[in-house]
């Protein structure tokens, strides 16, 4: 089962949880460089392989990360303290047209962060950091694809 959830500039003053946080954080979001991509992988291969084995696995995600569109549309971030990566999600940038107007969208998926970093609230810091950057970036909207309990985005703002 996944869910589809969805902030907009709206929703996040609605929720107090502007797209402009001062909340003060210990982690860095960056793009993910060849070799964090490589261990996020490794790391999450039993959760989202869809019957791949690790090599078809990378090779699919590399693959994927070459397209044409993805080069100017797909960013994979990480939380990082130091040299460690606390989380990382997938970040798409797509246009929205709805009656004549187009909209800034983006789409974040694959929300993860490894095990023995879980439970410390590196997740949350790390999609606060993506919201700030979705405002810094004036994205109208921000849709996040997930699979896990609803409540743990909803207190992020998203519906």
């Amino acid at each position: 089962m996944w869910a589809v959830f969805a902030m907009t500039k709206s929703i996040a003053v609605k929720h107090n949880c502007s797209m402009n946080s001062t909340l003060t954080r210990s982690v860095e979001l960056e793009i993910a460089n060849a070799q964090d991509i490589l261990t996020i992988l490794r790391q999450n291969y039993g959760t989202w392989s869809a019957g791949l084995n690790q090599e078809q696995y990378r090779d699919f995600m590399q693959a994927q990360l070459q397209q044409p569109w993805s080069r100017s549309n797909f960013r994979y971030l990480v939380a990082r303290n130091g040299d460690a990566i606390l989380s990382s999600c997938k970040l798409y940038t797509f246009d929205f047209q709805s009656r004549g107007q187009v909209y800034k969208v983006g789409g974040i998926g694959a929300v993860f962060t490894p095990e023995n970093e879980r439970g410390k609230g590196h997740a949350i810091d790390m999609l606060e950091s993506v919201i700030d950057l979705a405002e810094d970036e004036s994205f109208d909207a921000l849709l996040l694809f997930s699979d896990i309990d609803p409540l743990f985005y909803e207190r992020l703002g998203f519906e």
